[in-house]
């Protein structure tokens, strides 16, 4: 149920709370219940009103639960008031005339169209505006320093940003700039500060992420830390690197110079050329020297260093290397010796050599050891060839062994103690026979037809004579018989041929002599030649 705060009048006064002075009041459309001097609010409008110098501002966040209707009896009238102005319900209609009070607007209001409207986003006013005068308008934010803009509001910038200042709050967002430390500095708590004496970093830490830290400047070799400085360290000393310079003092090791060194001036230096020094030399102490280096046997000098001696020479132990170059001697080979690798090598088995060939020199070789023809090589040595065997010249010694091959006969040989001997006159052999082997034979040659003997030699029977096969070219000689043609045959080139059709010849030509002829056939009177043939005239008719 409303609560009636104050009565002033004709005015009924529905009060809320204060702030800052000023206070706003609820026009109220209102009637007054029967037997009640309380008034009933049946609708609400806020408004504000100027009450003994003194703005107040009141709220009203309910209504009556009774009847909102006013009834017929006892209304109270209100009245429109002026655009921009206001007044409470309860002015007595009966009475004098009454006015309605100016809409002063609130903090960050202004006045449009005689309304009090908030500013907008980003824009602000001071209170006062009086609504029912001209129209106003809001003043843009202006962020400051570090300040960005976000929903229309100036906020602070994050830790480890920055942002000049001058962004109108009513304008889009804006955004802050990340810090960015510089070569030497470090981020902590979203600032940047110095490196410690000793450390560095480099540039590029962002102040608005996690803190960083700088790193410790390591001395390279050979310097030491001092003052959390790196420095150089004193003659003849050396320090690995890695010291860290943000830490206390550290301190350098006196140089021990390495084998073949010695100390000049507190360096270690390379022991001149044909020289040599054991390890250890101190280089923070006075200087030392070297001692020359002395070639051992079969060494020479070459640039001031020890070098064997080239292949196939030799030399004796002592040259100082730290002088001039020395040579070797070339080493001479013996007889029966040959160059092998540089090296003086004995002669294969079954060859030989001079000697006096240089061993520095390329390689050489021993003759080789030739067997002359009918010997054969065993055990590196030339031996002659077995009985009926044979070899040509030339085999090597130095080599493997070898064999002499078996004489094998001609044709018409045979073996005789193993010789191949030539088959006795009218004999023959094939060829083969082992001469290596046990003795052979020839076979006596039988002449075949129209074959005859001379000279144990089976010869072809003349032209125009014959003979029959079977004499032994091994006897004595033998002759073969004269071809006789017979009748009507004569001899052409010694043999027997048929005479030519229409002649004839007498039986007896001997084919081995001269070459004969036959006779032409000479017809009879009253005849005629018919297909080489004599024949008779028709009748009643003569040759012509």
């Amino acid at each position: 149920m409303p609560v009636l705060l104050a009565q002033q009048g004709q005015r009924t006064i529905v009060a809320g709370m204060r702030r800052a002075g000023i206070h706003r009041v609820l026009l109220l459309n209102a009637y007054q219940t029967k037997g009640s001097s309380q008034i009933v609010v049946s609708s609400v409008h806020q408004v504000r009103i100027y009450l003994k110098d003194t703005f107040y501002r009141f709220f009203f966040f309910f209504i009556s639960d009774q009847d909102t209707h006013p009834p017929s009896s006892s209304p109270l009238t209100s009245y429109s008031s002026h655009a921009g102005t206001t007044n409470v319900g309860g002015d007595d209609a009966t009475g004098i005339n009454t006015s309605c009070d100016a809409t002063l607007c609130n903090v960050n209001e202004f006045v449009s169209s005689n309304s009090c409207l908030p500013c907008p986003a980003g824009s602000s006013r001071e209170a006062g505006d009086d609504a029912s005068a001209s129209d106003t308008s809001c003043t843009p934010i202006v962020c400051g320093v570090n300040e960005r803009v976000l929903s229309n509001t100036c906020v602070s910038c994050l830790p480890g940003t920055t942002h000049a200042g001058g962004d109108l709050a009513s304008g889009s967002n804006t955004e802050c700039s990340r810090t960015i430390c510089g070569e030497n500095e470090y981020v902590s708590s979203n600032s940047c500060l110095p490196c410690p004496v000793g450390s560095t970093n480099a540039a590029g830490d962002d102040a608005s992420l996690v803190d960083t830290t700088c790193d410790a400047t390591l001395c390279p070799s050979n310097q030491r830390v001092e003052s959390n400085t790196c420095v150089d360290c004193p003659a003849g000393t050396t320090n690995a690197a890695g010291d860290d310079s943000s830490g206390p003092n550290t301190s350098c090791d006196p140089l021990l110079c390495a084998a073949n060194e010695f100390v000049s001036s507190n360096t270690c230096s390379d022991c001149p050329a044909g020289t040599t020094n054991s390890q250890g030399d101190d280089a923070s102490s006075s200087d030392t020297t070297c001692d020359p280096i002395l070639c051992g046997v079969n060494e020479r000098v070459l640039s001031n260093t020890c070098v064997s001696c080239p292949a196939g020479t030799t030399n004796t132990a002592g040259d100082n290397a730290s002088r001039v170059n020395t040579e070797c001697t070339s080493i001479e080979c013996g007889v029966n010796e040959y160059v092998l690798n540089n090296a003086c090598t004995p002669c294969p088995a079954g060859s030989t050599s001079s000697g006096g060939q240089d061993a520095s020199s390329e390689d050489t070789s021993c003759i080789a050891t030739l067997c002359p023809s009918n010997q054969k090589v065993s055990g590196n040595a030339c031996v002659p060839c077995e009985a009926g065997t044979t070899n040509v010249g030339g085999d090597n010694a130095s080599g493997p062994n070898t064999v002499c091959d078996a004489t094998l006969c001609d044709a018409n040989e045979f073996v005789s103690s193993n010789v191949c001997t030539d088959c006795p006159a009218g004999t023959s052999n094939e060829s083969g026979d082992d001469a290596s082997g046990v003795d052979t034979s020839c076979t006596p040659i039988v002449c075949g037809v129209n074959e005859r003997v001379l000279s144990n030699t089976c010869v072809s029977c003349l032209p125009g004579t014959t003979h029959a096969g079977g004499d032994l070219a091994s006897g004595s000689n033998t002759e073969c018989s004269s071809t006789i043609c017979e009748q009507n045959q004569y001899v052409s080139s010694n043999t027997c041929l048929p005479c030519p059709a229409g002649s004839t010849n007498d039986s007896g030509g001997d084919a081995s002599g001269s070459d004969t002829s036959c006779i032409a056939t000479l017809c009879p009177s009253n005849q005629k030649v018919v297909s080489n043939t004599c024949v008779e005239c028709s009748p009643g008719k003569n040759i012509s």
